[in-house]
């Protein structure tokens, strides 16, 4: 229900935002249409199409409660008062995911506040393999990938990771990228602080996203600092 509320709610943003430029400046939405848009103007739009996931801070982020890849049972009540960072990950994906999880687990290794749920899509599974083989065979590609990154640490660094908090989800239906409206066949990562709130979407890395994420996560550190304090 929240997903369909925030796409409906997306959508009337959008269509109030084309009114918007119509009104400030007659022949504009028509001429971003033909694609004679104004200078500057088409780039203030974008910006603000850009910026919609944050519009929607604040919603609940839906609850989950599953095993993860190692039979810890798990859920994000579990993590109340962290920030949660899910990473929604699928085979066309993998190698921007692989480049993204590396870089959060470094950026962020030991920090107390911070929870990674990673989310995993393994695609169609044919039907004669049984769902334990599969989770084996997904188990063994996570551990091949944390022990690369583990010879890569430095012994610092490796008591810093072993204090890190990672959890690994397979998504079977993709039930979780459904219920977090994610963007299929991308790397998509939620930022949930530590009162179960969505407080940000990032559907493609960039320069900026990756800014964005650490402002978010900092300014997210800094409300529980101040709720701590209290």
């Amino acid at each position: 229900m929240v997903a369909k509320n925030g796409r409906a709610l997306k959508i009337r943003l959008v269509a109030a935002a084309a009114a918007a430029l119509s009104v400030a400046a007659p022949g504009a939405a028509q001429d971003a249409y033909k694609g004679s848009q104004p200078e500057g103007l088409l780039e203030a739009v974008n910006g603000f199409v850009d910026r919609l996931d944050r519009v929607f801070d604040y919603q609940m982020a839906p609850e989950f409660r599953q095993n993860d890849l190692y039979g810890k049972r798990i859920s994000l009540a579990g993590y109340s008062g962290r920030i949660c960072i899910l990473s929604f990950v699928d085979q066309k994906n993998e190698e921007e995911a692989r480049v993204w999880l590396e870089d959060q687990s470094i950026d962020y290794m030991g920090d107390p506040d911070l929870v990674f749920i990673n989310v995993l899509y393994p695609g169609r599974i044919p039907f004669i393999v049984s769902r334990s083989n599969a989770v084996d065979s997904i188990r063994r590609e996570v551990d091949k990938f944390l022990e690369q990154m583990w010879q890569s640490l430095s012994e610092k660094e490796r008591d810093l990771f072993q204090r890190t908090t990672i959890r690994w989800v397979v998504d079977w239906k993709r039930d979780l990228q459904r219920a977090y409206n994610t963007t299929r066949d991308r790397m998509n990562l939620v930022v949930v602080d530590g009162q179960g709130q969505i407080r940000q979407i990032i559907r493609k890395k960039t320069p900026k996203t990756v800014e964005q994420l650490r402002a978010t996560i900092a300014e997210l550190k800094r409300e529980r600092a101040g709720l701590a304090s209290r």
